[in-house]
This record gives structure tokens, sequence and C-alpha cells, in this order.
């Protein structure tokens, strides 16, 4: 059994379970942390940018009756303000015989694509494109600040009903956020004071009766 969890220097986060190859679950965990301390003098808003790649499983192998087989793996990925999460992904693979499936929870960041191998007892694989976006944070007063966690995680699973060998199946799992822990990780952008909205609002209504004595003109 092979596993590694690493949070790399350069800020990478990067999860894996790599050829889980004996019956029950492990679980690998990398997770990031800082603190937002709003000194601009003004409300901001704040966001987490996101760049979820990476995101692939594959599990498979013989075992003596494969209408037996259980093997899982999934990920999740969860960001948190002051303990509470604001933004959570999770998707969990399954190979139930021979029967692929996928499940999805939290923020919908794209389908799996399934591929199976050339015999029944080959891998599944599931691969999971780039997902790029941002978690909002929300908004803090100047002087405010808060504790912001971003957790990665990892499981894989299989059962072993038949008690198989060693080599009889596998299941592996990788997740990566490359984007670093750096500046780029966390934005923030002014929030409107009740005067811009009022300005806005009242430049919306002078084009809407521009528009509407246009329209009155071209019916007479």
């Amino acid at each position: 059994m092979d596993i590694y969890a690493s949070s790399k220097a350069s800020g990478q986060m990067e999860v894996a379970i790599d050829r889980l190859r004996a019956g029950g679950r492990v679980d690998s965990v990398a997770s990031w942390h800082d603190t937002i301390n709003n000194q601009s003098g003004n409300s901001q808003n704040y966001r987490m940018n996101l760049d979820l790649s990476s995101l692939n499983a594959s599990m498979g192998g013989f075992i003596s009756n494969t209408s037996q087989r259980d093997f899982r793996a999934g990920f999740v990925a969860n960001v948190l303000v002051n303990g509470i999460s604001v933004w959570q992904t999770a998707q969990t693979f399954k190979l139930t015989g021979n029967q692929a499936s996928v499940v999805k929870n939290g923020v919908d960041i794209g389908d799996a694509t399934v591929t199976q191998g050339g015999s029944d007892n080959a891998d599944f694989s599931f691969a999971l494109s780039n997902y790029q976006g941002s978690a909002n944070l929300g908004s803090f007063a100047s002087g405010q600040s808060a504790d912001v966690t971003y957790q990665l995680s990892t499981f894989a699973y299989w059962d072993d009903p038949a008690g198989c060998s060693y080599e009889c199946g596998q299941v592996s799992i990788r997740a990566v956020d490359p984007l670093g822990a750096g500046g780029s990780r966390i934005v923030s952008a002014p929030v409107p004071e009740p005067e811009s909205y009022a300005l806005l609002l009242g430049g919306l209504g002078v084009v809407a009766g521009v528009v509407a004595r246009r329209r009155r003109a071209l019916l007479k």
C-alpha cells in the first residue's frame, strides 16, 4: 500500500492515494490557512481563487467474483471562514460489480469522463477536466479579520469479501490545486457604498426614460 499527501513549499496543494491494494479505506488530506485582516479603511469583499486540476481516479483488477466488487474513491474541496464552510465540492467514483458511476455533491465543477479497460477485470478510470473558479468569502468591514482554511482531501476504499490476495485489485486517486498560496489565492475588491448604488439606479432610470420617449415618438 503506497500513500502520500503533501502541501508543497511552492504552495501547490496535492493529495493522492496511490495504489490502495488491500481491502479497507485510506484518507489523505492537505490544508492551507491564512488570515484576512482588512486594513484598507473601507469595507472589502474577499474571494478565494481555486484551480482544481489532475482530478483522476482508477480502480479495478481481478477478483474471483467481479459481481462482489465494491471499489470507491473520491475527493472533497472545502473552503471555511472562521470554521464555517462557505464553498464545498465533492465527487465519489464507484465501481460496483462491473458498473461504474459518479456521485456529486456541493458546487458542480463538471462531469467526469469514465473509461473502461479492455476486459471486465481491467481498470476503470475517472478523469475530471480542470476547474478554475472562486469561492466568495464574504464582506468585511475595515479593521475586521477572519480565519480562512482551504482543505483538499481524497479517500480510497474497497471491500474484499472473497479474501483475495495482494495482487487482486487496486484503487488510486489524485487531486491537485496548483494555484499556490501566494497573493493570487485571495483577492479583494471594495464594497460599493450606498451612494454608488443610488447613482447606478438613477442612471438606469434616465436610460429607461430616454428609451421610452423614443418608443412613443416612433409610434406617433
